[in-house]
Parts: structure tokens; sequence; C-alpha cells
């Protein structure tokens, strides 16, 4: 149990490390040949994590489930806003999601437990 506290304590830093990455691999041009597996890992997984972990779901498949929906739900309204607005850009479109989860993961950063039904 003290092992899964850790790890979760672990997942803000992980989505922040991440969004980083991603951003300076994506907008800089290095590494040309692992972009696509960064960016895909990280729109697959880090918005959705970044407000999954939130939620007082104690099993990690469960919340490994749900972080990938949440992130592709995510991943998808910002795409259709971001269109029907007008404004469609893959770049701008990757910036805002990382913004999003970055902001995500900096909400009860090391906030420990859940409040269990507290309102």
């Amino acid at each position: 149990m003290m092992a899964s506290r850790s790890v979760q304590a672990l997942i803000p830093g992980f989505i922040l490390v991440s969004g980083v990455i991603t951003g300076v691999v994506a907008f800089s041009g290095i590494l040309p040949v692992l972009r696509p597996i960064l960016v895909f890992g990280f729109l697959l997984v880090c918005p959705g994590w970044a407000f999954v972990r939130l939620l007082p779901i104690q099993d990690p498949i469960q919340q490994a489930i749900l972080a990938i929906a949440l992130s592709l739900a995510i991943d998808t309204v910002v795409a259709v806003v971001l269109l029907y607005s007008g404004a469609w850009s893959s770049s701008t479109g990757l910036l805002i999601l990382i913004a999003i989860s970055i902001a995500g993961s900096l909400i009860r950063w090391g906030g420990g437990e859940h409040d269990d039904g507290a309102v």
C-alpha cells in the first residue's frame, strides 16, 4: 500500500517532465525519429492522467483505463474547438494540451489522500 502512495506522488512530476520533454522535442525539431512516439504517448496518457489522479479511484488498472479514455476525450475536444474556431494548428493543439496537462498536474501537488466523498 505504501508503494502505491509513493507512485501516486510521482505522477504529477512525471506529467510535468513529460510535457516539457514533449514540447522541446516537438517544437525544436530534435530527435525526429522519436518525435511521433513521444508525442503519441504523451497525448494518449498525460492529459487524462493529470485529472484522473484526483478522483478517489484506488485500482491502478481502472485509473489507467480512465486516464486513456479521458486523454482521448480531452484531445478531441481541443481539436474540435480549434477546428470550429478556424484556428486549427497541430502545434497550437499540442501546446494547449501540454498546458492543460501541466495545469492538471499542479492541482493538489503532493496533496496526499483523497477526501473519500467529503464535499
